[in-house]
């Protein structure tokens, strides 16, 4: 019986074009590159002390619109996902300053012919300039791991929707295709193409190109 994985594999790049071409399709939207590199530390009893550092630049003039810094703890990975918790300080352009503090967990579930199913949950509790909101998000993506030239290469579509209490309303939804090519032991790179759109932004879509370098000591 033929094996099901270059048809699947078709179908992955089928769906990447379908959520990739409106993006670039986007004229009446905002366009970023967004650099981003993650750091964690060696772990200590599975436990992972992480580093952030991501920036979002305007694609037209390069000016920097937002950077986001801090830290986190992951839990020691299990059978099905893991836990951990975030500090970020996120700096706006026009110099306003957000804390916001990120508890969340990831789950992967199998769900045949070789995909993979991983589902974020995520609350954002956040310190506007001294108003507090809460933020809550969900990301399900879809990875098709592909072992090539001994290593494991994963393409991935994922969709986000995120809940604001400032408005009271499913506000932004987001959705990405990129690949994950592992570049030595311990590192990997993710190159994505995400478009987002938000309700409560005067500019409601939002087109970045980005690249998040994982780091594990």
């Amino acid at each position: 019986m033929p094996s099901s994985r270059p048809s699947i594999l078709s179908f992955s790049l089928l769906l990447a074009v379908a959520l990739v071409a409106p993006a670039l399709a986007a004229q009446d939207a905002l366009h970023e590159y967004r650099p981003e590199i993650i750091v964690t530390l060696p772990r200590w009893h599975g436990v992972g002390v992480t580093v952030i550092d991501e920036q979002h630049i305007a694609t037209g003039d390069h000016a920097p619109t937002e950077r986001q810094q801090g830290m986190g703890v992951v839990s020691p990975a299990f059978q099905h996902g893991s836990f951990g918790v975030e500090l970020r300080q996120v700096t706006m352009a026009n110099g306003l300053v957000e804390h916001r503090w990120q508890p969340q967990a990831s789950l992967i579930a199998e769900l045949g012919a070789g995909l993979e199913l991983r589902n974020r949950t995520r609350v954002e509790l956040r310190d506007i300039a001294g108003q507090w909101s809460r933020r809550y998000q969900n990301r399900a993506a879809v990875h098709y791991p592909i072992q090539a030239g001994g290593r494991t290469i994963s393409p991935y579509v994922h969709y986000d929707l995120s809940y604001d209490t400032r408005f009271a309303v499913l506000n932004r939804r987001e959705y990405a295709a990129g690949l994950r090519i592992p570049l030595a032991s311990g590192i990997s790179v993710d190159s994505f193409l995400m478009r987002q759109t938000d309700t409560r932004r005067t500019v409601d879509a939002l087109v970045a190109l980005g690249m998040i370098l994982r780091v594990a000591l």
